[in-house]
């Protein structure tokens, strides 16, 4: 991961992983050590390759991971192109790689079948929202993946994902094409970073949530907290939609400040989750449709 974990921003805890494009598990020690609701169990792994896949079922046996090709059609057979470092294997072919990595070049073509993400669940019984944070590092093939898994999106909170700004394999997305798709589900972009070989890593976050009538809304840090919740609801609703407007010092006008000259931050929990909305995003929670939205115009 070119964006180390500790980096990352979350509203919402994360319970769950869903790392498609496994390589050697490395993310596995962060994984395990930021995410404080997730153990083994609760990160799933996938490759293409076989023998890494078993490889790792001998090196680690509490380490979940299924060998699949994931992709956008199931059953389709497909030649699975093996490179020399294995990392830039791929579906596709290599295209500008060859001019950004000349050392990196093809050994071998594997026939596979390829198989969608719900397919894949459904196959293991897994249900839809089990895993909240999804991973995707297929080289190119990303949106392919993304395509396969429609019902399971809708589900997922974070998508941190391989991206390109040039076309590194034959036919693979562009940064654009990945926000247009996962736009219709409601993510945006957060945080990025770009290599000079024109690939990177990106993070897109929901920023719609459905929540629960009984919410509470706190504000100050994560130990020390007052309950704002009906001040919000007599300072800052409109017509039902109560305003989280962004930064410390609007915030601390409105609803009092009971740290003054600490940073602080929103926590809005309901019967299931709690969000954190931190002092540089704005939110609002729209109390006749029950959703709180994160960093999302209000349609008028």
């Amino acid at each position: 991961m070119l964006i180390d974990i500790s980096q990352l921003k979350f509203s919402k805890d994360v319970y769950g992983v869903i790392h498609i494009g496994a390589h050697d598990c490395e993310e596995r020690i962060k994984y395990l050590l930021h995410f404080h609701n997730v153990t083994d169990n609760e990160i799933i792994w996938i490759d293409a390759l076989k023998k890494k896949v078993n490889k790792i079922k001998i090196d680690n046996p509490t380490i979940r991971i299924f060998n699949e090709c994931i992709s956008n059609i199931d059953n389709e057979t497909i030649m699975f192109n093996v490179t020399n470092n294995l990392q830039s294997s791929s579906i596709l072919n290599l295209k500008e790689h060859l001019i950004e990595y000349p050392d990196v070049f093809e050994i071998e073509k594997i026939e596979m079948k390829t198989k969608t993400l719900k397919t894949f669940y459904d196959e293991n019984k897994f249900k839809y929202n089990q895993f909240n944070f999804m991973n995707i590092d297929i080289q190119g093939a990303e949106l392919l993946a993304l395509e396969g898994a429609k019902e399971i999106l809708n589900y997922i909170d974070y998508i941190y994902i391989e991206v390109n700004n040039k076309e590194l394999y034959e036919n693979c997305p562009l940064l654009d094409d990945i926000d247009k798709y996962l736009n219709k589900f409601h993510f945006k972009r957060q945080q990025m970073y770009m290599t000079k070989h024109d690939w990177g890593d990106a993070l897109y976050v929901k920023n719609i949530f459905d929540i629960n009538n009984n919410f509470i809304i706190e504000y100050g840090v994560d130990n020390i907290r007052s309950d704002i919740t009906d001040i919000v609801l007599n300072k800052s609703n409109d017509l039902g939609i109560l305003y989280i407007p962004q930064g410390d010092e609007k915030r601390a006008a409105i609803f009092g400040d009971p740290l003054y000259g600490t940073l602080k931050k929103i926590f809005i929990t309901d019967e299931k989750h709690e969000y954190i909305i931190e002092d540089n995003i704005f939110a609002y929670i729209d109390t006749l449709d029950n959703r709180l939205y994160i960093n999302e115009k209000k349609n008028i």
